[in-house]
């Protein structure tokens, strides 16, 4: 938090001391909650650095990333998620020699029956936003290969019938925001496929936000209420 907080200033002074930490909890520790909160904090602590900090360690970054993204339980894959997405924030197209086995295991959660039950929708969510992320840090022409599987399975995705907790329609809906504006005009042949799907996701997540405040509403209301009758009462 405080990296998060004091950034850059506190990476730049720190950052040779505390990064190498972070990477041995990574690396070493047999406890997965502890994995996850290392890479939960190396998530932050990317945020506020520079390739040039983090180049001479980034092979081993990214492979303790992946190997956690393959054989970690549900809480450490989605950290490791969220730690990939910074890195490649921050090595663009430094990525490249990873990309491909990266994608490999992304793609996976969706086609590996193991990954179909309900615990893991905040897992493929965070899948979806990861890799709209590599899209916009790798550049268009390097993801180019793999686009036209994303969006593909975007649409698929946006046409299913979500449950109203899901956390995959909000990733949705961000990540076509990020691959608008990578490819432009090139999504213009989707189009026809992509929106009326879009738009149904859309209503529902309005709908669903408009019921939640109501809820919310009548709930402060019946405080509100029971309060006034309980100050009657002392009276």
């Amino acid at each position: 938090q405080i990296s998060d907080d004091m950034q850059p200033k506190f990476q730049e002074k720190y950052g040779d001391v505390i990064f190498p930490e972070l990477l041995y909890l990574l690396q070493s520790d047999p406890v997965p909650r502890v994995v996850s909160h290392s890479a939960a904090a190396l998530t932050n602590f990317l945020e506020g650095m520079k390739i040039e900090q983090i180049s001479a360690h980034l092979d081993t970054l990214v492979r303790l990333l992946l190997n956690h993204s393959i054989n970690g339980i549900s809480l450490v894959k989605e950290s490791a998620l969220s730690a990939i997405s910074s890195t490649v924030e921050i090595a663009k197209e430094l990525y490249q020699p990873y990309l491909n086995d990266t994608l490999q295991i992304l793609f996976g959660y969706y086609t590996d029956a193991r990954y179909n039950p309900k615990e893991y929708k905040q897992l493929k969510g965070q899948t979806i936003e990861t890799l709209t992320i590599i899209a916009s840090s790798v550049g268009s022409e390097l993801f180019k290969p793999a686009a036209g599987q994303l969006i593909e399975l975007m649409i698929n995705l946006q046409s299913s019938q979500f449950e109203q907790t899901d956390p995959q329609k909000t990733y949705i809906l961000a990540g076509w925001q990020r691959l608008c504006l990578i490819y432009g005009k090139e999504l213009g042949e989707y189009l026809p496929r992509i929106l009326p799907g879009l738009f149904v996701l859309v209503e529902n997540v309005v709908k669903e936000e408009i019921t939640l405040l109501n809820d919310n509403a009548k709930e402060e209301e019946t405080e509100e209420t029971a309060q006034n009758i309980n100050t009657h009462d002392t009276e």
